[in-house]
């Protein structure tokens, strides 16, 4: 089996912090489907969310977004990428204006693209920012040790 794309060495590495973000202010909307396995979930509304990290048999991946953030939008084909690869565990993704103040005060979000690893209900791991280089490496890497 070849190696896939996010575990081959980078040719470069990033110093400091070398993830990036976008501050979430207090803006909402949503607009998100779903398109079966291996692909990612989009979740319409807080009770969509609540049910999916409420799942005490699925493993997922649950990514919060927002339209307006550029890091997040560049990495949504790799998350994508991700869902196909690990297709045992669920990817569901929410704009983070979708959530009313309570349902996203709840989630704790304060940077988007926010990555949330839950098994059996409860959240395992937490990748906030997306990096330069190899970005879909650390949530790859979380799913192999808290998901799989």
């Amino acid at each position: 089996m070849s190696t896939a794309w996010w575990d081959a060495p980078a040719t470069s590495t990033t110093t400091g912090a070398g993830a990036t973000g976008c501050v979430v202010d207090r803006a909402r909307t949503a607009r998100l489907t779903s398109h079966g396995e291996g692909a990612v979930t989009r979740l319409l509304s807080a009770s969509d969310l609540k049910r999916a990290m409420a799942s005490t048999s699925a493993a997922c991946v649950v990514a919060f977004t927002a339209e307006w953030c550029a890091p997040c939008v560049r990495f949504r084909p790799k998350f994508a990428s991700l869902a196909r690869e690990f297709g045992e565990v669920a990817f569901a993704e929410v704009d983070i204006d979708a959530l009313d103040d309570e349902a996203a005060d709840a989630a704790a979000v304060e940077t988007v693209p926010t990555f949330v690893l839950v098994k059996g209900g409860v959240e395992v791991a937490r990748i906030v920012g997306v990096a330069h280089k190899r970005p879909a490496r650390p949530i790859a890497a979380a799913i192999k040790t808290y998901l799989l």
